[in-house]
Protein backbone atom coordinates (compact mmCIF):
# COMPACT_ATOMS: atom_id res chain seq x y z
CA UNK A 1 0.00 0.00 0.00
CA UNK A 2 1.20 3.44 -1.14
CA UNK A 3 1.43 6.92 0.66
CA UNK A 4 -1.11 8.24 -1.17
CA UNK A 5 -3.36 4.87 -0.97
CA UNK A 6 -3.37 5.53 3.12
CA UNK A 7 -4.78 8.88 2.64
CA UNK A 8 -7.49 7.59 0.40
CA UNK A 9 -8.54 4.93 2.89
CA UNK A 10 -7.87 7.05 5.84
CA UNK A 11 -8.03 10.73 7.17
CA UNK A 12 -9.20 12.69 4.50
CA UNK A 13 -6.79 15.51 3.12
CA UNK A 14 -8.62 18.17 4.15
CA UNK A 15 -8.22 17.13 8.30
CA UNK A 16 -4.43 15.70 8.05
CA UNK A 17 -1.50 17.48 7.05
CA UNK A 18 1.53 15.62 6.68
CA UNK A 19 5.57 16.92 7.43
CA UNK A 20 8.40 15.86 4.84
CA UNK A 21 11.64 15.89 6.38
CA UNK A 22 14.24 16.75 3.82
CA UNK A 23 18.10 16.96 4.93
CA UNK A 24 21.32 18.04 2.93
CA UNK A 25 23.90 16.19 5.49
CA UNK A 26 26.84 17.71 3.54
CA UNK A 27 25.81 21.03 5.01
CA UNK A 28 23.41 20.66 7.95
CA UNK A 29 25.80 21.15 11.28
CA UNK A 30 22.74 19.86 13.87
CA UNK A 31 22.49 16.40 14.61
CA UNK A 32 20.05 14.28 13.01
CA UNK A 33 18.75 13.27 16.37
CA UNK A 34 18.23 17.09 17.40
CA UNK A 35 16.90 17.88 13.90
CA UNK A 36 14.11 15.22 13.99
CA UNK A 37 13.10 16.29 17.66
CA UNK A 38 12.83 19.66 16.51
CA UNK A 39 10.57 18.93 13.45
CA UNK A 40 8.47 16.15 15.35
CA UNK A 41 7.58 19.27 18.27
CA UNK A 42 7.08 21.70 15.97
CA UNK A 43 4.74 19.89 13.51
CA UNK A 44 3.21 18.38 16.71
CA UNK A 45 3.28 14.74 15.45
CA UNK A 46 5.76 11.83 13.55
CA UNK A 47 7.09 13.03 10.51
CA UNK A 48 6.07 11.23 7.24
CA UNK A 49 8.56 10.66 5.05
CA UNK A 50 12.60 11.90 6.41
CA UNK A 51 15.22 12.08 3.54
CA UNK A 52 19.02 12.95 4.26
CA UNK A 53 21.18 13.70 0.82
CA UNK A 54 24.73 12.86 1.24
CA UNK A 55 27.89 10.88 -0.64
CA UNK A 56 27.34 8.00 1.68
CA UNK A 57 30.01 5.64 2.89
CA UNK A 58 28.43 2.23 3.96
CA UNK A 59 30.73 2.18 7.24
CA UNK A 60 31.00 6.23 8.54
CA UNK A 61 30.11 7.53 11.96
CA UNK A 62 27.39 10.09 9.97
CA UNK A 63 25.97 7.32 8.45
CA UNK A 64 24.94 5.80 11.30
CA UNK A 65 23.86 8.52 12.67
CA UNK A 66 20.82 9.27 10.57
CA UNK A 67 19.87 5.90 10.22
CA UNK A 68 19.55 5.54 14.00
CA UNK A 69 17.76 8.82 13.55
CA UNK A 70 15.23 7.05 11.41
CA UNK A 71 16.04 8.89 7.85
CA UNK A 72 16.07 7.25 4.43
CA UNK A 73 20.10 8.26 3.16
CA UNK A 74 19.98 9.08 -0.44
CA UNK A 75 23.28 8.38 -2.14
CA UNK A 76 24.57 11.97 -3.66
CA UNK A 77 26.20 11.60 -7.17
CA UNK A 78 30.06 11.96 -7.30
CA UNK A 79 30.83 15.99 -8.02
CA UNK A 80 29.84 19.41 -6.60
CA UNK A 81 26.81 20.28 -5.62
CA UNK A 82 25.17 17.29 -6.86
CA UNK A 83 23.49 16.20 -3.05
CA UNK A 84 21.63 19.77 -3.12
CA UNK A 85 19.93 19.55 -6.87
CA UNK A 86 19.14 16.11 -6.13
CA UNK A 87 17.51 17.10 -2.79
CA UNK A 88 15.49 20.36 -4.17
CA UNK A 89 14.40 18.25 -7.44
CA UNK A 90 13.05 15.46 -5.25
CA UNK A 91 11.40 17.44 -2.56
CA UNK A 92 9.63 19.53 -5.13
CA UNK A 93 7.84 16.68 -6.88
CA UNK A 94 6.63 15.08 -3.87
CA UNK A 95 5.13 18.05 -2.80
CA UNK A 96 3.85 19.25 -5.81
CA UNK A 97 2.41 15.17 -6.31
CA UNK A 98 1.20 15.57 -2.62
CA UNK A 99 -0.68 18.87 -3.58
CA UNK A 100 -2.05 17.53 -6.61
CA UNK A 101 -3.87 14.51 -4.91
CA UNK A 102 -5.35 16.92 -2.52
CA UNK A 103 -3.04 16.69 0.39
CA UNK A 104 -1.68 19.44 2.06
CA UNK A 105 1.34 20.02 4.41
CA UNK A 106 4.50 21.34 5.50
CA UNK A 107 7.98 20.43 4.24
CA UNK A 108 11.15 20.63 6.74
CA UNK A 109 14.15 21.80 4.61
CA UNK A 110 17.62 21.80 7.01
CA UNK A 111 20.88 22.82 5.67
CA UNK A 112 22.99 25.36 7.51
CA UNK A 113 23.46 28.45 5.39
CA UNK A 114 23.42 27.49 1.52
CA UNK A 115 21.53 30.62 -0.76
CA UNK A 116 21.08 28.01 -2.88
CA UNK A 117 17.86 26.65 -1.17
CA UNK A 118 16.26 29.59 -1.37
CA UNK A 119 14.31 28.88 -4.81
CA UNK A 120 13.29 26.07 -3.62
CA UNK A 121 12.12 27.66 -0.07
CA UNK A 122 9.91 30.34 -2.14
CA UNK A 123 9.02 27.56 -4.54
CA UNK A 124 6.94 25.05 -2.09
CA UNK A 125 5.84 27.99 0.00
CA UNK A 126 4.10 29.16 -3.49
CA UNK A 127 2.28 25.67 -4.04
CA UNK A 128 -1.41 26.21 -2.52
CA UNK A 129 -1.83 24.06 0.80
CA UNK A 130 1.88 24.03 1.45
CA UNK A 131 4.33 25.89 3.56
CA UNK A 132 8.45 25.80 3.22
CA UNK A 133 10.11 25.89 6.95
CA UNK A 134 13.83 26.45 6.96
CA UNK A 135 15.70 23.90 9.72
CA UNK A 136 18.68 25.41 10.61
CA UNK A 137 21.20 25.63 13.38
CA UNK A 138 22.51 29.03 12.42
CA UNK A 139 23.29 31.36 14.54
CA UNK A 140 23.16 34.13 12.10
CA UNK A 141 20.80 33.27 9.82
CA UNK A 142 20.94 35.20 6.20
CA UNK A 143 17.66 37.34 5.83
CA UNK A 144 17.49 36.43 2.24
CA UNK A 145 17.17 32.82 3.28
CA UNK A 146 14.52 33.94 6.27
CA UNK A 147 12.32 36.07 3.55
CA UNK A 148 12.47 33.21 1.09
CA UNK A 149 10.71 30.34 3.38
CA UNK A 150 7.35 30.20 5.49
CA UNK A 151 8.82 30.00 8.81
CA UNK A 152 12.12 29.04 10.45
CA UNK A 153 12.99 26.46 13.11
CA UNK A 154 15.79 27.22 14.61
CA UNK A 155 17.89 24.18 16.41
CA UNK A 156 19.57 24.97 19.84
CA UNK A 157 22.79 22.43 19.55
CA UNK A 158 23.34 20.36 23.31
CA UNK A 159 26.42 21.74 24.90
CA UNK A 160 29.79 20.12 24.86
CA UNK A 161 31.11 18.92 28.10
CA UNK A 162 33.69 21.81 27.53
CA UNK A 163 30.61 24.47 27.52
CA UNK A 164 29.56 23.16 29.91
CA UNK A 165 32.75 22.93 32.12
CA UNK A 166 33.06 26.78 31.18
CA UNK A 167 29.40 27.94 31.50
CA UNK A 168 29.89 26.10 35.38
CA UNK A 169 33.03 28.91 35.86
CA UNK A 170 31.38 32.10 34.14
CA UNK A 171 29.90 32.83 37.69
CA UNK A 172 33.11 32.24 39.44
CA UNK A 173 34.44 34.56 37.03
CA UNK A 174 32.36 37.49 37.51
CA UNK A 175 32.78 37.43 41.31
CA UNK A 176 36.66 37.77 40.86
CA UNK A 177 36.31 40.41 38.19
CA UNK A 178 34.00 42.38 40.81
CA UNK A 179 36.65 41.94 43.59
CA UNK A 180 39.12 42.75 41.76
CA UNK A 181 37.50 45.55 40.79
CA UNK A 182 36.22 46.74 44.43
CA UNK A 183 39.98 46.45 45.33
CA UNK A 184 41.25 49.07 42.70
CA UNK A 185 38.38 51.40 43.67
CA UNK A 186 39.58 50.96 47.47
CA UNK A 187 43.03 51.69 46.73
CA UNK A 188 42.20 54.70 44.95
CA UNK A 189 40.39 55.78 47.26
CA UNK A 190 43.37 55.46 49.84
CA UNK A 191 45.46 57.02 48.10
CA UNK A 192 43.44 59.81 47.28
CA UNK A 193 43.46 59.98 51.79
CA UNK A 194 47.25 59.90 51.54
CA UNK A 195 47.89 62.88 49.41
CA UNK A 196 46.39 65.32 52.03
CA UNK A 197 48.03 63.97 54.22
CA UNK A 198 51.61 64.20 52.97
CA UNK A 199 51.15 68.12 51.85
CA UNK A 200 49.76 68.50 55.57
CA UNK A 201 53.10 66.97 56.62
CA UNK A 202 55.13 68.83 54.63
CA UNK A 203 53.25 72.33 55.87
CA UNK A 204 53.49 71.50 59.17
CA UNK A 205 57.29 70.80 58.76
CA UNK A 206 58.42 74.20 56.94
CA UNK A 207 56.46 76.16 60.04
CA UNK A 208 58.70 74.74 62.26
CA UNK A 209 61.56 75.79 60.35
CA UNK A 210 61.96 79.13 61.43
CA UNK A 211 64.94 79.79 58.28
CA UNK A 212 62.72 78.67 55.50
CA UNK A 213 62.02 82.66 54.48
CA UNK A 214 65.59 83.34 54.13
CA UNK A 215 67.54 82.48 51.13
CA UNK A 216 69.66 79.06 51.20
CA UNK A 217 72.85 80.40 51.09
CA UNK A 218 72.10 83.21 53.67
CA UNK A 219 71.30 80.18 56.09
CA UNK A 220 74.10 78.27 55.81
CA UNK A 221 76.28 81.19 56.46
CA UNK A 222 73.79 81.58 59.77
CA UNK A 223 74.18 77.91 60.71
CA UNK A 224 78.27 78.04 60.43
CA UNK A 225 78.23 81.33 62.56
CA UNK A 226 75.37 80.90 65.56
CA UNK A 227 74.54 76.64 65.55
CA UNK A 228 73.41 76.58 68.43
CA UNK A 229 71.03 80.36 69.09
CA UNK A 230 68.99 79.19 65.73
CA UNK A 231 67.27 76.83 67.43
CA UNK A 232 66.59 78.69 70.45
CA UNK A 233 65.34 81.77 68.94
CA UNK A 234 63.78 82.22 66.23
CA UNK A 235 64.89 84.86 63.80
Amino acid sequence: MGLFDRFRKGDSPENKQIALVYVDAENAHAQPDSIRESIENHFGGDATQMYSYSKWSAKSVESKKYRNAGFRLVQADSGDNNADIMMSLDAYETVRDFSERGITGVAYISFHGDKGFTHLLEKIKAIPGWSSVWVTSNKAPTKMIVNSASEVLKIVPPLSATEKVSQRSKPRSRQNKSRRKKNRNKTKSQTKKSIPNQRKNRRVNQNLNPLRKYPLFLVRKIQEVRPLVIHQCPI
